[in-house]
């Protein structure tokens, strides 16, 4: 990447538009010079803004690019056009920010806020590469092969940071290295194994309180032979610790209640047996009083129910008398139901002469409106001629009333002229006014200045000769009178001024003097514009007044003149526009009359309709009303509606009837099945019963004893259950320490491997070159190969005099290394610590340091391709050799297509720079000069 032309416009302390034509450069060193703070470095947070939506440093924030000095309606952009891969691309970045809105709101300009705007393109094919800022940057970042951070690392070397480095422990360069070299995974790992060590070792722990926990759980039996032994073990603390003991303890307990166990189950099915054998005789028992039971009661029911059973018979067979009604009855049902069409055509024939009814009201209604229209028409049509005849001369009226508003409007701009005139004469007064009293300050202070140089000058002159005395050295002549030897040297006065003084008063005088020069000038330019102002107000006050009232009459001459004009023009107006209204009507009236004649014809023939109509309404009513009348003559009911409802109150009567009838009839059915079923259990009882009624057990005594046998049983149930439990626990919790004992020695052996790595990781474990963490290690790889591309140039830079070493041995085996660095002097052939050079060799080694960095970060990004490079400050400590030799070792790295801006402010470097882009400051806002 290599920048072809830049343009700021309202970015930083660039207030108008700045151009650099880097191309003009084309390649090699260039210097960007100019005083501080004027802008130099702002020319790369542009480019960098330019190519990623970001400044340079960390404090610079986009949205706060904009110019201070910038006008409120400027625009504040970034343009950058590069060259890339043989190609040609355009950048343009405008960031967000607040800009005077384009129109008035509430009569003023208001600051509305702008949004960011993006624009990326290859001016080489014409294409359009992106349009939003994330795709720019996305786009920017495969395209050159490099983060935001990285170009900012690359292409601009800040001599401070790097002198920070070169005289950093390994602690802070880690954190720089860290920053520059993205060695943040490395710690990461570092962290990781040690919280992975941390974790392990907590879950260690845990493991021996899960065994405690567990061991803890059994329980043993009061009456078992090893219940001491449990309790002995039970109360110590370190169960944790004894798993093999309680193993050991967990066999005997166990076999000690399977034995239990199994003569429980012997017992319980010696019990099962003997209730068997009793179930068998209580249960003959219960069938026997059972039979019994059945027996009596159903005698009692059949004696109880006899009677109602004949009672429901006789009940049936009254309601089966009564058919010959209930056939009566369904034949009146039907013939209702075959005369119900009857009626429908009855309804129908009613509905016929009800609508022929209406109709013939519609159509004595129709004609009595349409004759009522007619009239209407008739009477519309005379007040329309009327209305007609009244504005023939409407043209006339709206002619003149025309000419009467142009005149007062251009009456009106007139005033509006003149009273502009008024504020600009007001204006200009002023401004001659302050412009007048700044010069009479301005003459003051340049009188009193002058003065001041004056009594210094005529003050110094009379001190000259114990100026002169102030240099003379023994034995050498005098510069007055040549003589060597000065026995009474004439002595300078406390206070005397110097030389330096009486100057800087002489400057100041001058300074003074073109400073009053200035502001007479600017007077008599503010004269010549009030009196310009003067002659404007009296020609348009003459135009608008006819006549020049005295001054203090001239703003209320003009406002009442203004505010006849503007009511004589409402009332013009006003008049115009209801003489357009009646010109409108008076067009539209011709139409309307035409319109009426039509209507008024077509009324006519309405009317001669209508009675048509209606007597055609009078013949259909008259037939539907006789044909209504014949239908009804023949009918049982006056409606549809109330044979409908005879028919309901015949078949509800209908079916109440049948409904009993099924109701006795089932009833009757229903106590004889009942009675017929209770005869059939007697006998079967009696059957039961035959030759069993004497010699049987007591049946209560049978059900205690089995209740004694059941309690056994539940006895020996509860005892297998309690062993099949403890059983069943003694089992799951060998598992369970099994399952634990397991894990733990997994744990264990992963515990040991992990604190390992994590302690040569985090470089806690000591050794010959003292603690170097894994990231230091890495960062120690990087740092070699920067130390070899930095000694490159040092050597060149420094006489082959200096070389940057890593120191790779500690000073004791628990210090923390590998990042500290030293410089190996040929000349003394002493290895010594960097903080031992000068301040110019710092400057060459910190430089040397620079550019080692950017080709390795360079490299380690794939070998891109980045033909620009910024050098910011640091020359101004170097003296003018080692000057010389820093430039000849930049030349020489410019020396292919590169181009290489050093960014600073001394003047030897300015001599041996021809090309130079000149940063001016001025009280608006920084410029850009191109002097190639």
């Amino acid at each position: 990447m290599k920048p072809l032309k830049l343009t700021m416009q309202a970015f930083g302390p660039y207030a108008g538009t700045c151009v650099v034509d880097f191309a003009r450069i084309d390649h090699g060193l260039f210097l960007l010079t100019g005083p501080t703070g004027a802008g130099k470095t702002t020319i790369f947070d542009a480019v960098k803004y330019a190519l990623f939506g970001v400044m340079s440093g960390s404090g610079r924030k986009a949205k706060s690019a904009r110019s201070d000095f910038a006008a409120d309606d400027l625009l504040s952009y970034v343009e950058l056009e590069f060259s890339h891969g043989g190609k040609t691309y355009r950048a343009y970045r405008a960031p967000e920010q607040m800009r005077r809105s384009k129109r008035k709101v509430a009569g003023e300009y208001k600051l509305t806020s702008v949004p960011e705007e993006v624009a990326f393109e290859c001016l080489t094919d014409g294409l359009s590469l992106a349009g939003k800022g994330r795709q720019m940057n996305q786009l920017m970042e495969e395209m050159l092969g490099i983060s935001a951070d990285q170009f900012g690392r690359i292409v601009m070397i800040a001599q401070g940071e790097f002198a920070a480095v070169l005289n950093a422990g390994t602690e802070k360069r880690r954190e720089i290295f860290r920053r520059v070299f993205g060695t943040d995974v490395y710690l990461q790992v570092q962290q990781l194994l040690k919280e992975r060590d941390k974790n392990l070792t907590a879950q260690l722990a845990l493991s021996f309180q899960q065994m405690n926990d567990t061991l803890g759980r059994m329980q043993v039996s009061k009456n078992s032979q090893h219940y001491d032994r449990w309790q002995e073990l039970h109360a110590r603390k370190d169960r944790g610790h004894r798993s093999a003991e309680y193993q050991e303890l967990l066999l005997l307990v166990d076999a000690e209640d399977s034995a239990h166990k199994a003569k429980g189950e012997g017992e319980l099915a010696e019990t099962r047996k003997q209730l068997e054998a009793l179930d068998q005789r209580i249960g003959a028992e219960e069938l026997l009083d059972t039979a019994r039971k059945t027996l009596e009661s159903n005698k009692k029911w059949i004696q109880d129910n006899q009677q109602r059973v004949a009672d429901l018979a006789q009940a049936a067979e009254a309601l089966r008398a009564q058919e010959p009604e209930r056939e009566a009855l369904a034949a009146s049902i039907a013939t209702l139901k075959a005369s119900l069409p009857d009626y429908a055509k009855l309804a129908e024939a009613q509905q016929n002469a009800t609508t022929a009814k209406n109709k013939l009201s519609q159509a004595e209604m129709e004609a009595a409106n349409a004759t009522a229209k007619v009239k209407q028409l008739q009477e519309g049509a005379n007040a329309l001629a009327n209305e007609q005849k009244s504005l023939a001369n409407i043209d006339a009226i709206i002619e003149r009333l025309r000419s009467q508003q142009k005149e007062l409007s251009t009456q009106l701009g007139n005033i509006t002229t003149a009273q502009d005139a008024v504020k600009a004469e007001s204006a200009s007064a002023a401004a001659y006014k302050r412009a007048k009293q700044h010069a009479v300050k301005a003459n003051d202070a340049f009188a009193q200045a002058a003065q001041k140089h004056v009594q210094a000058r005529l003050e110094y002159n009379s001190q000259i000769a114990g100026v002169l005395a102030a240099g003379l050295q023994d034995a050498q002549p005098c510069p007055v009178c040549g003589s060597p030897v000065h026995p009474q040297p004439a002595a300078l006065s406390e206070g005397a001024l110097t030389a330096e003084e009486v100057d800087a008063l002489e400057a100041a005088a001058n300074a003074a003097q073109q400073a009053a020069t200035t502001a007479a000038s600017k007077a008599a330019a503010a004269e010549e514009k009030h009196t310009a102002a003067q002659e404007t107000l009296i020609a348009a006050v003459q135009k608008a007044l006819g006549d020049t009232p005295s001054t203090l009459d001239i703003s209320e001459a003009l406002s009442a003149a203004k505010t006849q004009f503007e009511a004589e023009s409402t009332a013009v107006q006003n008049q115009l526009e209801s003489a357009a209204k009646q010109a409108e009507r008076r067009d539209e009236l011709a139409g309307l009359i035409t319109t009426n004649a039509i209507n008024l014809q077509k009324a006519q023939s309405d009317v001669e309709t209508a009675k048509t109509s209606v007597s055609a309404a009078r013949t259909t009513l008259a037939a539907h009303e006789a044909t209504a009348a014949s239908i009804a003559s023949n009918l049982e009911y006056p409606t549809q509606v109330a044979a409908k409802a005879a028919l309901k109150a015949m078949e509800a009567d209908a079916a109440s009837k049948r409904a009993a009838l099924e109701k006795a009839m089932q009833d009757e059915q229903t106590a004889q099945r009942e009675l017929q079923n209770a005869r059939i259990r007697v006998e079967e009882s009696e059957k039961t019963l035959n030759g069993q009624t004497s010699g049987t057990e007591d049946l209560q005594a049978l059900k205690d004893q089995r209740n004694h046998l059941q309690t056994r049983a539940q006895s020996h149930e509860s005892g297998i259950a309690n062993l099949q439990k403890r059983l069943y626990d003694y089992a799951r919790m060998q598992e369970d320490i099994q399952e634990i004992l397991q894990q733990r020695g997994n744990l264990e052996q992963e515990q040991r491997l992990i604190h390992d790595m994590s302690a040569i990781a985090n470089g806690d474990a000591a050794g010959k070159a003292g603690r170097v963490a894994f990231e230091t290690y890495v960062q120690g790889v990087y740092f070699d190969q920067v130390l070899a591309a930095a000694n490159e140039r040092l050597q060149v830079m420094s006489g082959t005099r200096y070389t940057l070493l890593r120191r790779t041995a500690a000073g004791d085996a628990r210090s923390v290394t590998g990042l500290d660095m030293d410089v190996l002097d040929r000349n003394t052939g002493v290895r010594r610590a960097v903080d031992t050079l000068s301040g110019g060799e710092t400057f060459l080694a910190s430089l040397s340091l620079a550019l080692g960095f950017s080709d390795v970060i360079q490299a380690q990004a794939g070998g891109i391709e980045l033909d620009a490079m910024f050098i910011d400050e640091g020359f101004g400590s170097l003296d003018d050799d080692t000057c010389r030799e820093a430039i000849d070792v930049l030349d020489h790295l410019a020396a292919d297509d590169r181009l290489i801006g050093i960014i600073s402010h001394v003047d030897l470097l300015k001599e041996h720079i021809p090309r130079q882009v000149v940063i001016q400051k001025t009280t608006t806002g920084s410029t850009v000069k191109m002097e190639v």
